[in-house]
């Protein structure tokens, strides 16, 4: 691995008024390299990495990529140098085609008109050589989640980037399309591309990075080969030096989650009984949900996006109507009830 920097950020501070979302933050990385950023929420990653991809101008600091410097609050010029991100959420055009979007803003032409046959060769050859399988005539708009998402890495790649960004690449990947992910994020780095990417996933850090940084409160506060260190040191860097501090952090402890437990105890404050739910389109969502929620219980509603999270909770706020089942409040049955009923006390 060629240890001189493919890219270096010097002194990068970013400030919002009063705010100071990024701190005099130094870093550089090599060719080759798989460089992870983890922190808090806010911390300061995802607006650091705009910085460097060209979407945010810093207040003060520079960045250069392979010793040239690079021009800030660009994303052309970021491309350009070789700099490209992909965001966490998606910035596809859903009407258009996959290839159209890949292709976008350098369009192969046949004389002045856009050249689909040729697109879609384009993007036909960058999904084999990065083993990324894409329909490039599919339309984004009737792609699963995955697949959007590796229409976007490809739209990165399509521009040759020898840096390559990823925020919070796997956040809504299942466990396979995210084991993919990672494997192409190695293969990326084995051409010697530097690859830089934001996760809160500690597990994924160690196995894929090369070195990791640690962003709190917009500082960088520590930095390190990923063989030196630990997922408990990584997660006490980012929220605390200890089980203490990092209850601290999250607003409880031991005596809190106990109490909690006790006050939940009874009836269960939302019942929630062999629910289902259609989307929009008619197509059922929420196949027969059972659910009960305590007094002073947090309850956590997981999945990948598309699954009918967003679906199931609507019905419960009475946002959406429930084709079939029960939601009851305190013991009071609220299924056909709207929004204000619910919020009044039903």
């Amino acid at each position: 691995m060629d240890d001189s920097p493919a890219l270096r950020v010097d002194g990068v501070t970013v400030e919002f008024g009063s705010l100071r979302a990024v701190d005099d933050v130094s870093l550089a990385c090599r060719a080759g390299e798989v460089y992870a950023l983890v922190g808090e929420n806010g911390a300061g990653k995802t607006t650091l990495m705009n910085v460097i991809a060209g979407v945010v101008r810093s207040t003060r600091g520079s960045i250069s990529v392979a010793g040239r410097p690079l021009p800030v609050g660009d994303t052309r010029a970021a491309l350009q140098a070789g700099v490209g991100m992909v965001r966490q959420h998606h910035t596809l055009i859903p009407s258009r085609t996959v290839a159209e979007n890949i292709v976008l803003g350098h369009e192969p032409r046949r004389g002045i008109f856009y050249d689909r046959r040729r697109a879609a060769e384009l993007v036909a050859g960058l999904s084999s050589r990065f083993a990324l399988p894409i329909d490039p005539n599919a339309v984004v708009a009737d792609l699963p989640v995955g697949l959007k998402q590796r229409v976007e890495l490809l739209k990165v790649l399509s521009w040759d980037v020898r840096i390559v960004i990823l925020d919070e690449p796997t956040a809504v990947l299942p466990p396979d399309e995210a084991s993919r992910l990672l494997d192409v994020m190695r293969g990326l780095a084995a051409e010697g591309r530097t690859v830089l990417f934001i996760s809160h996933k500690l597990k994924e850090v160690v196995s894929v990075s090369d070195r990791v940084g640690v962003l709190r409160a917009g500082r960088l506060v520590a930095e390190s080969a990923i063989v030196e260190t630990s997922i408990p040191e990584l997660a006490s860097r980012m929220i605390g030096d200890d089980a203490a501090a990092a209850g601290a952090f999250l607003g409880v402890d031991e005596g809190a989650a106990a109490r909690s437990a006790r006050a939940g105890a009874g009836t269960p404050v939302l019942a929630v009984e062999a629910l289902r739910v259609t989307d929009a389109d008619g197509k059922q969502c929420v196949d027969g949900v059972d659910l009960d929620v305590a007094a002073g219980e947090i309850t956590a509603i997981v999945g990948v996006e598309g699954n009918g999270q967003a679906e199931f909770m609507e019905a419960i706020a009475g946002i959406r109507d429930v084709a079939s089942g029960r939601v009851s409040i305190g013991g009071t049955d609220v299924t056909g009830l709207d929004v204000e009923a619910r919020r009044q006390g039903y």
